[in-house]
């Protein structure tokens, strides 16, 4: 329905404008020279067209010049931020590949800190206790009975046998040790082990040198020696029948092992 109405108002306005040629044609043709002047302004009207689109043209160029060069300029550089952060990525990467080795290294060299100190602390230690020619004997001078001997182990607290354990440990290998790391490594009281030591010493069970923190067993009473770690195990038996703690029994044992592991 559409289509029709546009093709009859197409031949309505078709039919108008050739009835309104035709009338110009015949009311103006009476017009003298016409055709010259319709002429002439077509041509004058066609010269100002053309020297407009020259001028436009030129206008035109000169703009699309400018754009030329500060497309080129910005290409430039787009061009030398992006080779500089390539440059600058591939650096990030080499630096980036190098921290673990870095880390690795600095690693080896604390741990290589770590073990000249605690050598240094040894042998500073050794040489202020002096070596096993300084060692005693304290049998020659105790007169305390293995009986006597026998019912202190069985009635020493596990944290007092675990001190006397270390003293014995030391003793066997000769080495000085630290005793507030001892202590930690344990899990004993600071108090309680003093007051141990020196109530073993006053008995003249052992014999033992302090210089700075670092003790030397210069003599250990050779029956608790040799039935200490026996009476350790024994306590850490009795233990666990009272409380019935497999965790608690596990904790105990670790902590001799650790004592042990010490000394090797």
């Amino acid at each position: 329905m559409e289509e029709k109405y546009k093709i009859h108002s197409f031949y309505i306005l078709l039919i108008l404008g050739s009835i309104i040629v035709g009338l110009i044609s015949v009311k103006w043709a009476e017009i003298p020279k016409l055709v010259d002047y319709i002429t002439f302004a077509l041509t004058v009207s066609s010269l100002g067209l053309a020297l407009l689109a020259i001028i436009y043209s030129m206008y035109s160029n000169t703009t699309f010049s400018q754009n030329i060069s500060t497309l080129e300029s910005s290409t430039s550089t787009l061009t030398s931020t992006s080779t500089q952060l390539s440059i600058a990525t591939d650096e990030l990467k080499s630096k980036v590949e190098n921290i673990p080795g870095i880390i690795q290294s600095v690693g080896a060299k604390v741990e290589e800190t770590h073990a000249l100190v605690n050598d240094l602390k040894l042998r500073s230690a050794q040489e202020s206790v002096g070596t096993s020619s300084e060692r005693v004997n304290i049998e020659e001078s105790n007169e305390i009975s293995e009986t006597v001997l026998s019912n202190f182990l069985t009635n020493s607290s596990f944290n007092g046998l675990l001190i006397l354990y270390i003293y014995c440990l030391s003793y066997r290998t000769n080495t000085p040790f630290s005793y507030k790391d001892l202590l930690e490594l344990g899990g004993l009281d600071e108090d309680y082990s003093f007051g141990y030591s020196i109530a073993l010493g006053a008995a003249n069970l052992i014999d033992f040198e302090n210089k700075k923190g670092i003790w030397s067993i210069k003599g250990v009473n050779n029956y608790l020696d040799s039935n200490i770690s026996n009476k350790i195990d024994e306590k850490i038996t009795k233990i666990l029948e009272e409380l019935d703690d497999d965790n608690f029994k596990l904790d105990l044992t670790i902590k001799k092992k650790q004592v042990e592991e010490y000394f090797e």
